[in-house]
């Protein structure tokens, strides 16, 4: 049975999302709906205000979304989930390499996979390590200046 709405600010990656939404704490696997007329994918963590001044702000983590054929309390869309750590909502913020210092490069590893056998011949595939060749060197062409 679901609770009487409480109405929150919203925000996706510290941008106000919906300034008045409905939450609900509802009954079963995830404790809370939130009413989005456009539900986040699973796995977004939205930001949370309360109305009241003296409530710290919190985080929501979309655990399934009420959507087409599956729908919320009293038919609304919108998802399920839960309430988190606010400071996983910041950290939800840093996206891709916006937070590295400039001139900082990441390096990633790339792996190339091929099909191998094991000793006791079952097949399986193994990943191999690719290096990073060496730069490449700049040759002048053409005969040398006096």
């Amino acid at each position: 049975m679901a609770a009487a709405p409480t109405t929150v600010a919203v925000r996706l990656r510290g941008r106000s999302l919906r300034d008045a939404a409905p939450l609900l704490a509802v009954d079963g696997e995830h404790p809370l709906f939130l009413a989005l007329p456009e539900p986040m994918p699973v796995g977004t963590i939205l930001g949370i205000d309360e109305g009241d001044v003296s409530a710290s702000p919190w985080a929501f983590e979309v655990r399934r979304v009420a959507d087409g054929v599956i729908r919320g309390p009293a038919g609304l869309r919108g998802c399920f989930g839960r309430r988190i750590a606010a400071d996983l909502e910041a950290h939800a913020r840093r996206v891709g390499s916006e937070h590295l210092p400039s001139g900082a490069a990441a390096r990633a590893r790339v792996l190339l996979w091929r099909p191998a056998v094991t000793a006791d011949g079952t097949s399986v595939i193994a990943f191999d390590e690719v290096a990073d060749p060496a730069p490449p060197t700049r040759r002048r062409r053409g005969r040398a200046r006096a």
